[in-house]
């Protein structure tokens, strides 16, 4: 875990935990897709830095996964906990959002949709509130 956090730096490493090593192959779960795409588009960057701190070649490839990814042991996690999703939200946006999704079929899809319009605009509205 040392060597791939020295490697990947603490930003990543947050995000992903190593699973194992076997024939040559690093097996990293990653903590969702987002992450593992861009973890795929350094994979070769990353298993040159894994394999210059361990002084080697033996690392030939890293696959990734999604994953239950756990708290780095040792570092104390955000307890802080989030306004509530909907303390920002207007009538008008509550509005908004549904106009948009009334045209998908698709419920998980619109579900999703909905949390991350909902999201956006909280935190846009929390910004706006804390600036001067």
């Amino acid at each position: 875990m040392e060597v791939w956090e020295k490697a990947v730096g603490p930003q990543i490493a947050a995000q992903s935990r190593p699973e194992g090593l076997r024939r040559g192959t690093l097996f990293v779960k990653v903590s969702n897709s987002v992450w593992m795409q861009q973890l795929h588009f350094l994979k070769e960057e990353i298993t040159g830095k894994v394999n210059g701190i361990m002084g080697g070649t033996d690392l030939k490839g890293i696959r990734f996964s999604i994953g239950q990814v756990p708290a780095p042991a040792g570092k104390e996690e955000n307890t802080r906990a989030a306004p509530p999703a909907t303390e920002y939200l207007r009538e008008r946006d509550k509005k908004m959002i549904e106009t948009c999704l009334a045209s998908l079929a698709d419920e998980e899809l619109k579900a999703i949709i909905k949390r991350v319009m909902t999201k956006e605009i909280t935190l846009r509205r929390g910004r706006q509130k804390k600036a001067p």
